[in-house]
């Protein structure tokens, strides 16, 4: 069973976006944590072009909701 006990990287800055109020500033964040770590590349670039077409800070952190449950293997498959 998976430990939950230990919080991804991934979910610590996305708790860091909920609490940003311009979805400017939150892209540039979040885009900023992404290039720098060590996701597949092409996942990366997935993620990176739909925070990109989020229009409203809604959107992106419904997003970052969703990237984050499937990263710790509660996605919906």
């Amino acid at each position: 069973m998976k430990n939950f006990a230990h919080e991804s990287t991934l979910t610590s800055v996305i708790q860091t976006v909920w609490s940003m109020t311009s979805i400017g500033e939150s892209k540039e964040f979040i885009i900023d944590y992404l290039n720098s770590t060590q996701i597949k590349k092409l996942d990366k670039n997935v993620m990176i072009e739909t925070i990109n077409n989020c229009k409203t800070k809604t959107k992106l952190d419904f997003y970052l909701t969703n990237c984050m449950f499937k990263f710790e293997g509660l996605g919906i498959r």
